[in-house]
């Protein structure tokens, strides 16, 4: 079967004359980016280009809301990329909802305008990936959205307050676990303020991942690698660190 017999099926369904169709398959090709693709053989394509395919079929039937279960699932993370940025694309020059189903959050997160995190048939959260990632309404949806720390503290006459840090808040009085991201959490030199052993530091590319250990616990921080050479201390030694509250969410124990 070739691409434009694979694409037209929906429109031989409804007897759409030969050049007509001929014309919608060549604006659907340009469309997925396989302009003149139109006599290659499924058979002969790649994983990808069969993905595209695959879209352009189900844009030809013009529906009003297209539904995509994992569709790039099987594809390397390159062409998850690409696919994912193309879905978005034609969601905007086309006026289509898509309704995506997907396990893969950052894909979520770059796609949606909104998404409906799911746990054994319910809701947990709906809203934008912004919000989700930044304002969880549960520890569940923050655990799934990326790596958290939690700080155990109390909120007492108006104030969380914990050994790591103290901030006025709204909240009733009671015991407290602070969310906050990695990135949230910046790393000081400052001899008053080191109570904070680094145990392991880990190399990303542009990026380091410092695990701290302290009183309470472990600490994870996220920062740019040439920020942390410029601090100028190793593993084993003792450094502060300075949280930015407003990223942070309280959850009552």
């Amino acid at each position: 079967m070739t691409v434009e017999q694979n694409i037209s099926f929906s429109m031989d369904l409804k007897k759409i004359p030969k050049k007509d169709k001929q014309a919608q398959v060549g604006e659907l090709l340009k469309a997925v980016q396989l302009e003149g693709f139109e006599k290659r053989k499924i058979r002969e394509m790649s994983g990808g280009q069969r993905q595209r395919v695959a879209l352009a079929r189900a844009l030809a039937a013009d529906p009003k809301i297209l539904l995509l279960d994992e569709p790039f699932s099987s594809l390397d993370e390159n062409l998850r990329c690409e696919m994912a940025d193309l879905v978005r694309k034609l969601h905007h020059e086309m006026g289509l909802t898509v309704v995506m189903v997907t396990h893969d959050k950052e894909e979520a997160m770059k796609v949606s305008d909104r998404i409906a995190l799911m746990k054994a048939g319910e809701v947990l959260q709906y809203d934008k990936p912004e919000r989700m990632f930044y304002h969880p309404e549960s520890r569940a949806v923050a655990d799934y959205m990326g790596q958290t720390n939690y700080i155990f503290g109390k909120v007492e006459n108006g104030r969380f307050v914990s050994r790591a840090v103290s901030f006025e808040t709204q909240k009733a009085e009671g015991e407290y676990e602070l969310m906050v991201r990695p990135s949230a959490i910046t790393l000081t030199v400052d001899e008053t303020e080191r109570m904070y052993q680094i145990e392991e530091v880990m190399f990303e590319g542009e990026t380091a991942e410092i695990l701290l250990k302290y009183a309470d616990g472990k600490l994870t921080v996220w920062m740019l690698h040439r920020d942390w050479m410029k601090l100028g201390v190793k593993t084993g030694e003792l450094v502060g660190i300075k949280i930015d509250e407003r990223q942070g969410i309280l959850f009552q124990k």
